[in-house]
């Protein structure tokens, strides 16, 4: 870095490590947090947060105007970034980090302390990027599925047998996580018994699973996002299933033999089943099987509400970071983040359910956690080469 940095238009600068030095849980927050008070205290202008596993390959390290991250791509990594990914190298001008207090200081572990500074961004008056999502159309007559509550539609039960079409439209809403699970499902569409059907996943997935005869599992993911507003479509032709999202497809599963087929005179939209449900509000704005709109008459309701002449929009705003165009790579580490349903660390099991039921909840007033609520003590400081090692206990 302190060759990267001068070639490419940064002359004064300072590089601090702070290293945790106790037998308490890494608290990546903090640590930010104190190397940022200093560097304050030192007159440095604006801040870069920097993971030490990426290093730059073409990255703009300029002074910025907004909060932004510089990460758009990283070279020997699948998948796109995250539209809402704020971690690995995120930069702030002086004034709008002591705006939002820092990053908060509650995250002891692996991982969300990201998500929460974000969440200061787009709560503390700063300027923030624009996600559009979903289809731009509107709806004057939906139903409100509140908490425990359901629409249940009859079915004939040999419908899944043969080739067959399903598409919803539903607007999926805040919920909140169970503290005595490591891993919060949510139905959206399910037929009982081996739960088949569109689902949300707190990895902030959405997926369509089913069975076939022999018991084995196929499902379909999206990539992560939030909540909003989407018509999900799913499409059965011989033992090929199809899914799509608001017109895009997002995968197909071949099945080695028919739908497993346990005989419901049901399907259920926000709920598992009638003993099964769930504290998830979301809205049902339509539901067709094979092309055929099911009428409201149809449907039978429990904790649910038609409305009727409320303007409903398809279309969702999610805000995601600024972000500016900077190719890193990605040196290797063990994985902290999940295997399979699992956090690795169960730390971030708790991280996540502080974030999901306290902090997008609005819980948690950032004004008293972070800068203005550091507590530390200084180990150690060391000028090396290069860069300045700051040893704490925290």
């Amino acid at each position: 870095m302190g060759e990267f940095l001068p070639k490419n238009g940064v002359e004064e600068f300072e590089i601090f490590v702070v290293e945790q030095n106790d037998n308490s849980p890494f608290n990546r927050g903090k640590l930010l947090n104190i190397g940022s008070k200093i560097a304050m205290e030192e007159g440095f202008d604006y801040l870069c947060f920097h993971d030490v596993d990426l290093l730059p390959i073409d990255a703009d390290y300029s002074y910025p105007e907004y909060p932004s991250s510089l990460i758009s791509d990283i070279e020997n990594k699948d998948g796109d970034i995250l539209f809402r990914y704020f971690g690995g190298v995120t930069i702030f001008n002086v004034e709008d980090f002591k705006g939002i207090n820092g990053y908060s200081n509650n995250y002891w572990g692996w991982g969300f302390e990201d998500d929460d500074l974000f969440h200061r961004v787009t709560h503390g008056g700063l300027y923030f990027d624009v996600e559009k999502l979903g289809v731009n159309n509107r709806s004057t007559f939906f139903v409100e599925i509140m908490e425990e509550g359901y629409v249940k539609v009859p079915i004939d039960p040999t419908f899944i047998d043969g080739d067959f079409t399903i598409e919803l439209t539903a607007r999926v809403k805040s919920k909140f996580f169970d503290d005595n699970k490591e891993y919060d499902e949510y139905p959206i569409l399910c037929l009982p018994g081996y739960n088949i059907g569109i689902f949300y996943n707190s990895f902030n997935r959405y997926f369509f699973q089913t069975f076939d005869r022999d018991k084995t599992p196929y499902s379909i993911t999206s990539n992560v996002l939030d909540d909003g507003t989407f018509t999900f479509r799913i499409t059965k032709r011989e033992n090929k299933l199809s899914m799509y999202m608001d017109d895009q497809f997002v995968g197909d599963v071949e099945m080695e033999s028919d739908i497993l087929n346990m005989g419901n005179d049901f399907i259920y939209v926000g709920s598992f089943s009638d003993k099964e449900t769930i504290e998830f509000d979301m809205d049902l704005i339509s539901l067709s099987f094979n092309d055929e709109k099911i009428s409201s008459t149809d449907m039978l309701l429990k904790n649910a509400k038609l409305l009727n002449g409320v303007e409903l929009s398809h279309q969702s705003s999610i805000p995601k970071p600024i972000r500016r165009m900077g190719l890193y790579r990605e040196l290797y580490h063990n994985n902290n983040a999940s295997i399979e349903k699992n956090w690795v660390h169960r730390e971030t099991r708790n991280n996540q359910l502080f974030y999901n039921n306290v902090v997008k909840q609005n819980l948690n007033d950032f004004t008293t956690d972070g800068l203005n609520s550091l507590d530390y003590e200084l180990i150690n400081t060391k000028n090396n080469k290069g860069y300045r090692k700051i040893t704490v206990k925290i």
